[in-house]
């Protein structure tokens, strides 16, 4: 594994509000790094459907136990709430 989650990089614009751009360029980017990150990455088939194809077909690829095995190796504490898959999320205190 490469790189580090979590952290701001190239690829990130912050607005002059502190806030990252979220538009699907900027979410495509992230998803990208984090699919190169966990080592899912396939080049998409087409640029138009880029975004959808990052996000149906290669983050379900990424295991669950792998995120919060590099969350908690970072100190990030990790609960997950909610008793169904589907509605559950992962809550994280930083230190």
């Amino acid at each position: 594994m490469h790189g580090s989650v979590g952290n701001n990089n190239d690829n990130d614009e912050v607005h002059d509000h502190g806030e990252l751009d979220v538009s699907e360029e900027a979410v495509a980017e992230r998803m990208k790094d984090l699919c190169q990150y966990y080592n899912v990455w396939e080049t998409p088939p087409n640029a138009e459907l880029r975004t959808a194809f990052i996000m149906n077909e290669l983050m379900p690829k990424i295991h669950y136990n792998d995120i919060t095995a590099s969350l908690e190796l970072r100190g990030i504490v990790v609960q997950v709430r909610g008793t169904n898959s589907s509605h559950s999320r992962i809550v994280m205190a930083g230190n």
